[in-house]
């Protein structure tokens, strides 16, 4: 499915979405008649885009007077600079020629518009609740005394930190916090906060073990290491 010709980008993409087809069509044909049939396809298919049939005539008719070749040998002294496509990139870009011409006559200076979409200018999916967060790196800080744990799960967050509170009797923060009543009496859910997270198992373990050396934990130390290979 073509760009419509009503749709909301540069005028120059348009023009341009029509020498790509085009000379695409010229380089895979071997015969003048097969070339043109295709043209005609792609006028049609351009058409049922809302093309004005005018401007696909004079675009052919630029490129096969150009000999197939839509755009003039570049010199060292053009310089590219792509931008978003706005209301007033049109405007933008005849001033900038302007000044350019005026000022800088022996550099060329061509700018490049690409379209977007709206949902680029916004959140389209709600934010993960903070208890149902996985694959990340947590650390938890006594209330009571300060001690620190630093730990990673690729479950939620929630699941490993109610282990940690009741259930997980080799857990270090669940001995901690039996070992001292002030201390199990001043901790909640709050104490715990997610400081990373990752997108596979392998970053998660060496980030945990990045923040258990900045952090220095006192409630668990650091006593395996993984080995990785670098691959290229």
């Amino acid at each position: 499915m073509l760009t419509n010709f009503f749709s909301f980008t540069s005028f120059s993409y348009k023009v341009g979405l029509i020498l790509t087809l085009v000379d695409r069509a010229y380089k895979i044909n071997n015969s003048l008649f097969s070339f043109n049939n295709d043209v005609k396809k792609l006028t049609n298919i351009f058409k049922r885009n809302q093309f004005p049939e005018c401007l696909i005539n004079r675009v052919v008719k630029t490129y096969l007077d150009n000999n197939g070749n839509s755009a003039q040998s570049d010199n060292n002294n053009t310089l590219y600079f792509k931008l978003p496509y706005l209301p007033f990139s049109n405007f933008a870009q005849r001033k900038a020629r302007t000044l350019i011409k005026r000022y800088c006559s022996n550099l060329t200076i061509k700018l490049a518009f690409s379209s977007f979409k709206i949902k680029n200018l916004m959140k389209v999916k709600d934010s993960v609740p903070r208890s149902l967060r996985s694959c990340v790196v947590y650390k938890f800080t006594c209330a009571g005394c300060n001690s620190v744990y630093v730990g990673e799960t690729c479950r939620h967050i929630s699941t490993r930190v109610r282990e940690h509170l009741f259930t997980d009797k080799n857990s270090h923060v669940y001995k901690h916090l039996q070992s001292s009543k002030t201390c199990k009496d001043s901790c909640d859910e709050s104490c715990f906060k997610v400081v990373d997270s990752a997108k596979t198992y392998n970053q998660l373990k060496v980030k945990e073990a990045l923040h258990i050396l900045w952090e220095g934990p006192n409630l668990n130390k650091q006593v395996q290491h993984y080995n990785f290979s670098l691959s290229f």
